[in-house]
């Protein structure tokens, strides 16, 4: 009896277990930019409290935190995945919180997710008085795409340039929708962005290699 009864309770931990890992976030199990929007409308509601995206992308998905330097109701999660050396591909999910901690945007690679939420931040027209402006063609190479995509190109629309303040550098790029190295999706373009929240941010994180097939 005392066997039957250790079996039975040892089973329910082994079927508790796997079922909080099948409900775990994983970066790499997300294909596209459309995908992690679903995922993102249907988990994290306005409201949502700031522990809940903690424990789903850094503490779940491994991605690496970030505060932003300036606003400290804004963070973001970066998470980058070496696909078959063609592409480092990179999530960018930055979200901005109220003073009570509950979620009011959320962005994929800078793209806002909610409409009720947050407006995009936008340059505003004529720039800074008194500041120096500058637009500039940025290249920054990622080695480990030794395959294909060696470069990652943009332009750079600063407007303090004499300042190194990440809340001034807005960027226009453009990168694939899918996270998949035999099907990268259409080109998808960022304009006028704040690079910070971007894909072409210059954070550095760990790199993992892709978990499929590669062709």
């Amino acid at each position: 009896m005392r066997l039957r009864l250790a079996a039975l309770i040892l089973l329910a931990l082994v079927l508790y277990v796997a079922s909080a890992r099948a409900d775990a976030f994983d970066f790499e199990s997300v294909v596209s930019l459309d995908d992690m929007r679903g995922y993102l409308t249907d988990n994290f509601p306005l409201g949502t409290p700031r522990d809940k995206l903690r424990t789903a992308f850094v503490s779940q998905g491994q991605g690496r935190l970030f505060q932003h330097p300036n606003r400290p109701a804004i963070e973001k999660y970066v998470y980058d995945i070496n696909l078959c050396r063609l592409y480092v591909w990179r999530w960018n999910i930055s979200a901005n919180f109220n003073g009570a901690g509950e979620l009011t945007q959320v962005y994929v690679n800078r793209d806002p997710v909610h409409a009720a939420g947050d407006k995009q931040r936008q340059p505003p027209k004529g720039g800074k008085p008194g500041a120096k402006q500058q637009i500039s063609k940025v290249k920054r190479p990622p080695p480990e795409a030794n395959k294909g995509e060696k470069e990652l190109a943009y332009l750079q629309y600063d407007l303090d340039a004499e300042h190194g303040d990440v809340d001034d550098e807005f960027i226009i790029g453009g990168g694939p929708s899918r996270a998949d190295p035999k099907n990268l999706g259409k080109l998808h373009v960022y304009k006028g962005i704040e690079r910070w929240r971007s894909i072409f941010d210059d954070e550095t994180v760990p790199i993992v290699p892709y978990e499929g097939t590669c062709p």
